[in-house]
């Protein structure tokens, strides 16, 4: 049994035009955004065995600041997930040894929309920033593709 935990990074700051996508930081919402669900996730996931992000500024911080909440120190970034489709992300994800059995991967949108829509039953217009998602696959390997799975969490920082 694998555990896929999906991760919209917060809300980001479009305050200065001068900085880049790439280099965005979060702002006080996001930020704010990480603590609520550092907290909902420390009560009702498990412990991530390995924890991938996007390379990312807005990402990585996000990423971070939840695993910090959560006791985790082992954030991996990866430039693979920096505005990834949905098969870049499976590429990325089937990097993961058989033994893990928990994967937290933070990323971006569109990607993360589609990812949870190909994942889900019920499809969503948009996964909100700082949203995360668990789903359940009956699988002893990472090779998610056709892969049948269960949504068993979900939740936003709205919805806490």
């Amino acid at each position: 049994m694998k555990q896929l935990v999906i991760i919209r990074h917060a809300k980001s700051s479009w305050d200065n035009p001068a900085v880049g996508d790439f280099e965005r930081t979060l702002n006080a919402r996001g930020k704010m955004s990480v603590q609520i669900m550092g907290d909902d996730i420390k009560k009702n996931l498990p412990m991530p065995g390995r924890f991938l992000v996007s390379s990312a500024r807005r990402a990585h911080e996000t990423a971070i600041g939840l695993a910090q909440i959560i006791g985790f120190s082992d954030v991996e970034e990866t430039q693979g997930l920096y505005l990834a489709a949905v098969d870049e992300m499976l590429e990325v994800i089937e990097t993961t040894v058989d033994e893990i059995e928990t994967l937290y991967v933070c990323a971006h949108n569109p990607g993360m929309t589609n990812f949870y829509n190909r994942l889900a039953k019920i499809p969503i217009d948009n996964f909100s920033t700082c949203a995360i998602a668990c789903f359940e696959f009956d699988t002893d390997n990472w090779d998610l593709r056709n892969k049948h799975c269960e949504l068993i969490y979900t939740q936003t920082p709205k919805g806490v």
